[in-house]
């Protein structure tokens, strides 16, 4: 013998007026039963339902930013550049690197007073971020390089 959803038990079951035992016995008929899945769904209103698949289609197509990304986006990176780094560990290592080293010929440039270590810097500086990308996506270092390389996309891309 089986049973069937009525109207009154639809109205309490999508107000969420009904106990926890008849809430489960009605979710596992509504698996089965055609019928009384229709008789369920004539009782949702629309607005609320339109409204709980809006919330959970944003839920859903909200990026989840890690450390890195929220990091870099304070320190004022675009969400371009903090994604791009954030999702290439390797880059980030070398990214990391030039940096500290960018950083620290500057501290000697400022320190040093002379103006040729501070053309050395202004020769050298510009050369890092070059060698961190080298490093991170070379063909020794990036186990996508095989795949990449074959990738049809123009290499002079803007971003």
């Amino acid at each position: 013998m089986t049973w069937h959803v009525d109207e009154q038990s639809a109205q309490r079951y999508v107000a969420r007026r009904l106990d926890s035992a008849s809430t489960s016995s009605i979710e596992s008929h509504l698996l089965v039963c055609d019928r009384c899945r229709a008789t369920v769904g004539g009782a949702v209103d629309d607005d609320l339902l339109s409204f709980v698949w809006s919330e959970i289609s944003d839920a859903l197509d909200r990026p989840q930013l890690g450390w890195a990304e929220r990091t870099l986006g304070r320190f004022g990176c675009s969400d371009t550049t903090s994604r791009i780094v954030a999702a290439t560990t390797r880059a980030r290592f070398s990214y990391v690197i030039a940096v500290a080293i960018s950083v620290a010929m500057a501290v000697v440039a400022a320190q040093s007073g002379g103006d040729r270590a501070f053309g050395a810097f202004l020769m050298l500086a510009p050369i890092g971020p070059l060698v961190a990308t080298a490093g991170a996506f070379g063909r020794w270092s990036d186990p996508a390089h095989a795949v990449l390389s074959v990738t049809p996309t123009s290499t002079l891309q803007s971003c």
